[in-house]
């Protein structure tokens, strides 16, 4: 998860409690995050030139770089007392209505326009029909885009956005559309044998960036697994794959150099079987990761404490005399094993 969508979370799951934070610990604006005051308090009948033109080189500037947020209805200016750091709110009247004023805004704010801007209305707790709008501006695959608001292209360096250097401009438009690699999981129903939890993971790769993905890789860790327990790996296709196992815990795989994978495409790389049967005197740590020639390694876990597969097996295993669980009971298990988080 990217630092600005990390940013994002935190203010839809907290609202206006998030604000009093940042402004009681005097948070300064930084590389991923930009606070500002709406032009006239969202009283007009559309969304103000000014705000509209600050929106602008924002979608430039966060896309053009590693994304960030912004928080409208927040002075961040310098002042007596203060540096430039968030020290006043000034709520937005009726903040939804800001946020579709944003949002029919966005698609006219840059040339090519950003394809994921997002936005989210903060509802004021003492203060009747306002509020404040966290805009997410992800890194864009579409770049560089250029500020409608006066035909300039924008970086985000430290807390200011600048315009963008020849060198660094050219270097964007000379950069080919790069693909974004990252796993995925058919996970099957668990099934008990012989008083052992068995369940079958498959690893898939997808392609969701702009680019064409070779050199696909993944790698599987198992960092810690009970001594009663087992995994096992095997190959989807071995043709088109080839794979390795390093000291017993450590899976790799990677494909031909003749194998690509198109935008929106996926493709099933392998398959992990899963035995548990207690004792379960350490945790199951799986780490993985994923990616491909010219995009960054996406890396998840799977964590799951002893207590917690203890009291799994107890549930499914030792309290049913039957020993057998329908699909649908199985596929329950199976998701509450593999809970995948992603890493930073």
């Amino acid at each position: 998860m990217s630092r600005a969508q990390d940013l994002f979370n935190t203010f839809i799951a907290k609202g206006e409690l998030a604000l009093d934070e940042f402004i009681a610990a005097r948070q300064s604006e930084e590389l991923f995050l930009d606070f500002k005051r709406s032009s006239d308090g969202g009283v007009g009948n559309k969304l103000h030139d000014h705000d509209r033109n600050n929106l602008s080189k924002a979608i430039s500037g966060f896309g053009n770089s590693e994304g960030g947020i912004i928080i409208w209805g927040v002075d961040c200016s310098s002042e007596k007392n203060f540096a430039d750091v968030a020290h006043t709110k000034y709520p937005i009247h009726d903040p939804q209505r800001f946020v579709s004023w944003l949002e029919n805004a966005v698609s006219g704010c840059t040339i090519p326009p950003h394809p994921s801007v997002r936005h989210h209305a903060i509802v004021s707790r003492s203060v009747a029909e306002k509020g404040f709008v966290a805009s997410l501006i992800p890194k864009s695959d579409a770049v560089p885009h250029m500020a409608v608001s006066n035909k300039h292209y924008y970086i985000r360096a430290g807390s200011n956005f600048e315009t963008t250097p020849h060198d660094v401009l050219a270097g964007m438009f000379g950069r080919r559309p790069q693909p974004n690699v990252f796993v995925m999981f058919a996970i099957g129903p668990a099934k008990i044998s012989g008083q052992v939890i068995k369940m079958n993971v498959d690893f898939v790769l997808a392609n969701k960036g702009p680019g064409i993905a070779k050199d696909m890789f993944l790698t599987v860790q198992t960092l810690a697994i009970p001594k009663s327990c087992e995994v096992a790996f095997a190959l989807s296709n071995s043709g088109e794959w080839h794979s390795q196992m390093s000291l017993g815990r450590f899976y790799s795989v990677i494909c031909r150099s003749d194998i690509r994978l198109p935008p929106d495409a996926s493709v099933t790389t392998a398959s992990m079987n899963l035995s548990l049967k207690p004792p379960f005197e350490k945790s199951l740590h799986i780490s993985l990761g994923s990616g491909a020639s010219g995009c960054p390694t996406q890396r998840c876990t799977v964590n799951i404490e002893k207590e917690e597969l203890d009291r799994l097996y107890d549930e499914y295993v030792r309290k049913n005399p039957s020993a057998t669980i329908k699909e649908s009971v199985g596929r329950d298990l199976a998701t509450a094993i593999w809970k995948t988080r992603d890493d930073e």
